[in-house]
């Protein structure tokens, strides 16, 4: 099936932050191919601290969610706002075709759309190494400061020799980041369905570039390695996802920093970066001289052996 031309049920749902790890559990384990959150839309930084959040589930076309809904809130016990869309996958391209426009991922590498990259090609700015992106509905369009962070930092230690790990693929940004710095083998991962098709789109995009891209994308979570019965052998843990996230999943991911030649983790609001800190020397034993913390525009990067500016 062409995901790009699949017809999808939107749901949008305005609920408390503090539900709102819940309703994105229940939703996904209950069909939904992909969300995400309005907080985390690129570039929006402007209400961290708000006490509602805004969610989109996408489900397939024919999906029950007249009745799902109510059963739902019943089975959930919490009360939320919602409505209800049909749309098509082709017609957010679109809307990214008139806005979305080449830009300066790192200081050595472009993110160019499919639609400018021949225009870019006969520029000055052909001489930079460069990934191109088709945006969709996955994080990941480069715009948002975490991606540039976790960029700097795949730029400063990724090499010929590293295997790689990521988690919270997205759109598959930071995996074709990996490939560009020539990484052997990576393996990327996403919750979301709609994530990893957006993810392989992406790598057919970059297929055709000097750097053949080693990438394996597939859906799975932090317990990845348990399902498919395989042992972890990576030299670096990436992963651009949530505080609450990585605290829930504590247990699989202290095997992957102790199991990890470096890491580095991203998505941590700046107002979280105690309780962060915390988490990672008091919960999973990591010592403070052990890992850095840079902090930009109201975000964190967690990492080790980085020299991020």
């Amino acid at each position: 099936m062409d995901y790009i031309k699949e017809k999808l049920l939107q749901i949008e749902i305005t609920i408390d932050k503090i539900h709102s790890q819940l309703i994105e559990e229940f939703f996904l384990k209950s069909g939904a191919y992909g969300n995400h959150e309005l907080l985390y839309q690129e570039n929006l930084t402007n209400n961290l601290n708000n006490n509602s959040t805004v969610l989109y589930f996408f489900f397939p076309a024919n999906f029950p969610a007249n009745a799902f809904l109510p059963m739902a809130q019943l089975i959930l016990k919490i009360d939320f706002k919602y409505t209800i869309e049909e749309v098509q996958y082709q017609d957010y391209i679109k809307e990214f075709e008139k806005s979305f426009a080449t830009f300066s991922l790192s200081k050595n590498m472009l993110l160019i759309p499919p639609w400018q990259l021949d225009d870019i090609k006969k520029t000055q700015q052909s001489n930079k190494k460069y990934i191109i992106l088709r945006p969709g509905l996955a994080f990941g369009t480069g715009k948002h400061i975490t991606s540039q962070l976790m960029t700097q930092y795949i730029e400063n230690n990724v090499t010929e020799k590293d295997s790689v790990f990521d988690l919270g693929t997205g759109s598959g940004i930071l995996a074709l980041v990996c490939a560009s710095c020539k990484s052997p083998k990576v393996l990327a991962i996403d919750i979301e369905r709609l994530a990893i098709e957006s993810a392989k789109d992406n790598l057919s995009l970059n297929q055709n570039q000097a750097i053949k891209p080693n990438i394996n994308f597939d859906v799975g979570s932090f317990d990845y390695f348990d399902k498919h019965n395989i042992e972890y052998s990576y030299d670096i843990f990436i992963a651009n996802i949530l505080t609450a996230i990585f605290i829930k999943n504590k247990k699989y991911l202290k095997r992957y920093l102790d199991s990890s030649m470096k890491w580095a983790l991203s998505g941590i609001p700046n107002h979280e970066k105690e309780l962060f800190t915390n988490f990672l020397t008091n919960e999973l034993g990591i010592a403070k001289n052990n890992f850095q913390i840079i902090e930009k525009d109201e975000w964190c990067i967690f990492f080790t052996n980085a020299t991020v500016k």
